[in-house]
């Protein structure tokens, strides 16, 4: 059925040649999507996904979190040659987004190619993503960097606080490069031939040390602390709204950001028209039920069975739709936390409640899904949001799109409607950000 809308899509979009498009990249931890809109309409042309398989081992073990760049260039330079050359030819804008937080480095004056496949980007010329998820900055390493000059914290796998955990213990790798930003910083820079590269205040603020009020850098503080300023981009340009899993509220005009000691989990972000969004960002998400079902494939490996993830994942959900009543008395309840979050970096998973009548794999499904609900409930509650006038949730995000169980404990969890929105990429969020300035 959507495959007949889009072609429909298609069929109408040829019968209005002069109609300008959109472009919008995503960026994302596992997956690289693009989305062609219509620019007046707002309608979704064209989209395409494909899995970076970028992850990498570190060297630091299970507190490193790096992904191998060329890959993910690799994944978006597959989907936009498959992207219909009538429509590219339209394209009048392009919006970019990814992940937050993350960092990666590379060399000036070096011309990286965009259309080209991921061999054109060699090792020694870009450095690894240290993405979002990485943990190389203990709590003890993070309470010895200067307080930031910010209403916004600093955490591990913020781009600044890398750049100092380098800078403090692998000096030689910051002198190996003389520039810095986001994945979607750097593709910008690769799209647009920048020498130096240009960063939003939403990258900005995601990275540590970034004043939103002043819209500038915490440069005394950095120099300082010995950190090459050269590294740190200027503040302007691409819209990035990306992260594992987040609540966010746009807050009114006026709003001023409390100090970071009094936000609690809640991290107020530069938006657009000089608003701020109310942003919890969880580090729980879709890949605490990612590694539930790679444990499930561990298992069946070891009895002597080969079962896809696919396959898994199918039976999973299907059993978790209607999960069969507990036994006994007690709730199986899961804490999912197997990344902790940034507000409790040593946090780990739990599972309480269990009884004989409640492990069937359709009720552990379901638990997870609604700790994953929970954990969200305990970062920006359905009371912090009711206060705020808020009473109904739009979903986002291939984690919710795929699966009804994680609809369903959001629902139950913040007793409030859950709607999908109806283009549920951040790629097409990025494409309508760009439509503005149409």
């Amino acid at each position: 059925m959507a495959e007949k809308q889009l072609n429909k899509q298609e069929s109408s979009l040829s019968l209005h040649g002069d109609r300008s498009l959109v472009l919008g990249i995503d960026l994302g931890t596992t997956s690289v999507k693009v989305c062609i809109i219509d620019a007046r309409t707002h309608k979704c042309v064209k989209q395409l996904t494909k899995d970076t398989q970028a992850n990498v081992p570190s060297e630091l073990g299970s507190e490193g979190n790096k992904q191998y760049v060329p890959k993910i260039v690799s994944a978006l330079h597959t989907c936009i040659s498959r992207l219909p050359r009538e429509a590219l030819r339209r394209v009048e804008k392009v919006g970019v987004c990814g992940q937050m937080h993350g960092c990666v480095l590379w060399k000036a004056g070096q011309r990286l190619e965009p259309q080209a496949r991921h061999q054109h980007v060699r090792d020694g010329q870009v450095s690894h993503l240290y993405t979002w998820q990485d943990t190389r900055c203990s709590p003890e390493f993070l309470a010895s960097l200067p307080a930031p000059d910010s209403h916004l914290g600093v955490h591990s796998g913020y781009g600044v606080a890398t750049l100092l955990w380098f800078l403090r213990h692998k000096p030689q790798k910051l002198d190996m490069y003389d520039r810095s930003g986001t994945i979607q910083d750097l593709v910008v820079a690769m799209l647009c031939e920048l020498d130096t590269p240009v960063m939003s205040v939403q990258n900005a603020a995601s990275w540590g040390y970034f004043n939103t009020t002043t819209g500038s850098w915490n440069t005394e503080l950095l120099k300082e602390a010995g950190l090459p300023l050269h590294l740190l981009p200027p503040d302007r340009a691409v819209l990035n709204v990306s992260t594992s899993a987040q609540m966010a509220l746009l807050l009114p005009h006026g709003f001023e950001p409390p100090p970071a000691s009094e936000a609690g989990c809640v991290s107020y972000l530069p938006y657009l028209d000089g608003r701020y969004l109310a942003v919890a960002a969880a580090l729980t998400g879709g890949n605490a039920l990612a590694a539930f079902v790679q444990m499930l494939q561990r298992w069946t490996q070891e009895l002597g069975f080969n079962v896809p993830q696919s396959a898994v994942w199918t039976k999973i959900l299907a059993l978790a739709e209607a999960p069969a009543p507990a036994a006994g008395e007690c709730e199986l309840r899961v804490v999912p936390t197997v990344r902790g979050e940034r507000h409790a970096p040593h946090q780990r998973a739990s599972v309480t409640g269990v009884d004989v009548g409640n492990t069937g794999l359709g009720q552990v499904t379901d638990a997870v899904c609604r700790g994953v609900a929970a954990n969200m409930d305990s970062m920006m509650s359905r009371e912090w949001l009711l206060a705020r006038g808020v009473r109904r949730l739009v979903g986002t995000g291939s984690a919710l799109a795929r699966n009804g169980p994680l609809r369903r404990a959001f629902q139950l969890t913040y007793d409030t409607p859950l709607e999908m929105a109806d283009e549920t990429s951040a790629a097409y969020g990025a494409a309508l950000a760009a439509a503005r300035c149409l």
